[in-house]
């Protein structure tokens, strides 16, 4: 038995939504060290790294929780995959039950 369009758009659209949140925490965790970088880097500091008595730490990063290259890369595959997929299944919907679901975010370039 096929699965039913409106719940596999449903379930697309719910692993898009899952691709964003993965790249705005992303984002959030960069932009928080690119603003302490630019606003305050001598109040800065990296955990496990010894800095001189005299710098104070106002925010600080735990290199565990910086991501890699290969995770950013990773998170942005998925997000394009998790898009495309999502794409395609709404195309296939009827006009009708596309104007019942929310549609996908636009891509934003």
């Amino acid at each position: 038995m096929d699965k039913d369009p409106i719940r596999t758009y449903i379930d697309a659209k719910t692993e898009l939504d899952k691709a964003l949140l993965k790249v705005h925490n992303l984002q959030e965790t960069i932009g928080v060290v690119n603003t302490a970088l630019k606003e305050s880097p001598y109040s800065f500091r990296v955990s496990d790294m010894t800095f001189p008595v005299t710098a104070p730490m106002k925010r600080g990063l735990n290199p565990r929780d910086w991501p890699s290259a290969e995770q950013i890369g990773e998170a942005l595959v998925n997000l394009h995959n998790a898009h495309d997929h999502a794409e395609s299944v709404w195309a296939s919907l009827t006009k009708i039950d596309q104007q019942e679901l929310s549609p996908l975010p636009p891509r934003r370039m």
